[in-house]
C-alpha cells in the first residue's frame, strides 16, 4: 500500500510539471531527473497494482509467474536507475557515472566487432571439429566456447587425429581474440577516460544544468 502511494504521489508531481508547463509561461525542464521519475512512478504504479490482484492461481502458473517476474525485474531495474540518478549531482562521483556511460557507448564499436568476429569464427570450428568435441555441437554451444577462449577459460580439448590441428586453430582464435581485441579494448577504455580526465568538470556542469 505505502508502495502505491509513493509511486501515485511521483507520478502525480510528475503530471503536474506537464500541466505547469502547458499554461506557464516559464518553463520546468523537463530534465533527466523527471523523465526517470515518470519512469519509476509508472513502473512502480503498474507492477504494485498488478501484485494487488494477482490470484493465488496466477502464482502456480508458470507463464504468469514467469510475466510477473520480468516486470518486478523492469520496475527494480528503473527504481535503482532513479536511486543513482541523484549521485549526479555530486561532482566526483557524477564524472565517474559520466565515464562508465561513455566507456559503454564507445565499446560499441568493440562489441559489434568481436560479435561479428565471433559469428565468422562459429562455422569453422563447428566445420572442422564439431564430430569430435560437444564443445562445438551447435551454434550457441560453439559461441560460448568461443568466448571462453577469448576471456582466458579454454580448458577444453580435441580427442582424435584432429587433436593437434585443433590446438593450431584455438592458439590463432585467442591470439586474435584474446591479445588483440581485448587490447584493442582497453586502449578505447583508456582514451575515454584520458577524455573525461581533461573534460570531467564541464561534461559535469554540462550534465547538470
Amino acid at each position: 500500500m505505502l508502495g502505491q502511494i509513493t509511486s501515485f504521489a511521483c507520478l502525480t508531481s510528475v503530471i503536474g510539471q506537464v500541466i505547469f508547463n502547458s499554461f506557464s509561461m516559464y518553463k520546468v525542464p523537463f530534465d533527466k531527473w523527471a523523465v526517470l521519475d515518470f519512469a519509476n512512478a509508472l513502473s512502480n504504479t503498474i507492477c504494485f497494482g498488478m501484485f494487488a490482484n494477482l490470484s493465488a492461481e496466477g502464482v502456480l502458473d508458470t507463464t504468469t509467474k514467469e510475466l510477473f517476474n520480468w516486470i518486478q525485474v523492469f520496475a527494480v531495474c528503473v527504481s535503482w536507475g532513479r536511486f543513482i540518478s541523484f549521485f549526479l549531482v555530486i561532482q566526483s562521483i557524477s564524472i565517474l557515472i559520466m565515464t562508465a556511460l561513455k566507456m559503454i557507448i564507445k565499446a560499441m564499436t568493440f562489441i559489434c566487432l568481436t560479435i561479428s568476429y565471433i559469428i565468422v569464427m562459429i562455422p569453422i570450428f563447428q566445420i572442422l571439429f564439431q564430430r569430435h568435441s560437444v564443445v562445438y555441437a551447435n551454434f550457441l554451444i560453439t559461441a560460448r566456447t568461443l568466448f571462453d577462449a577469448m576471456i582466458g577459460a579454454y580448458a577444453f580439448h580435441v580427442i582424435g587425429e584432429d587433436e593437434n590441428f585443433h590446438a593450431i586453430v584455438l592458439v590463432i582464435h585467442v591470439f586474435i581474440a584474446n591479445i588483440y581485441l581485448l587490447n584493442y579494448l582497453i586502449a578505447i577504455l583508456s582514451t575515454v577516460y584520458e577524455e573525461m580526465a581533461e573534460l570531467g568538470d564541464f561534461a559535469y556542469k554540462s550534465s547538470r544544468y
